[in-house]
């Protein structure tokens, strides 16, 4: 987690994407487990990961109910492995080396016509 305070989430209830303060990346490998890399410690913790298929994003939802969206496209051939799968990697990476790997749930959200 940062160290810089947040307001009360009822005044920033969506944070900024984390491709416009970071580097990251999304993966997925052949066992369909699916892996967020990023350089910048989560401004508060995370309880789990949303996929919106409508809008082809992925979003991160803190312990304060705050939503912060991954910013990175997510191509259509990773869609089917994101729609099987259940939890969500994700992993710090700091100086080349992985400093922190939290495993949590992943949601998926669906429009009402699918």
């Amino acid at each position: 987690m940062s160290d810089t305070p947040l307001p009360p989430p009822d005044e920033l209830p969506i944070l900024p994407n984390m491709d416009t303060s970071m580097e990251l990346d999304l993966a997925i490998d052949n066992n369909g487990e699916i892996y967020v890399f990023y350089t910048k410690a989560f401004p508060e913790a995370v309880n789990w990961a949303e996929y919106d298929f409508e809008e082809s994003r992925l979003y991160f939802i803190s312990e304060q109910g705050r939503i912060q969206g991954l910013g990175l496209d997510v191509y259509k051939h990773m869609q089917d492995k994101i729609q099987q799968a259940h939890r969500i990697f994700a992993i710090h990476i700091e100086n080349s080396q992985s400093k922190q790997i939290v495993e949590m749930p992943l949601v998926h959200q669906f429009s009402q016509d699918s």
